[in-house]
């Protein structure tokens, strides 16, 4: 979650077309979708200014600045 409110999740169980991120507003409606190579199995904020997502996968870790900030 990001100080604003917006939910972020990794999805699971999915096709893999849908391999990735997917955020939300605080009333649930989908805002994005950051799409990866690979399931993600877990993610955080995280740098200097907690605008960084770390996306975990079962090969890789991928990061992406964001104009959010993670939620402390």
């Amino acid at each position: 979650m990001d100080v604003n409110g917006r939910k972020v999740y990794q999805l699971k169980g999915r096709p893999e077309d849908l391999d990735g991120v997917m955020v939300f507003n605080p009333q649930g409606k989908p805002l994005g979708f950051i799409r990866l190579p690979e399931r993600c199995e877990n993610l955080t904020f995280g740098g200097p200014k907690n605008n960084r997502l770390y996306m975990a996968s079962c090969h890789s870790i991928y990061a992406l600045y964001v104009d959010a900030h993670g939620a402390t």
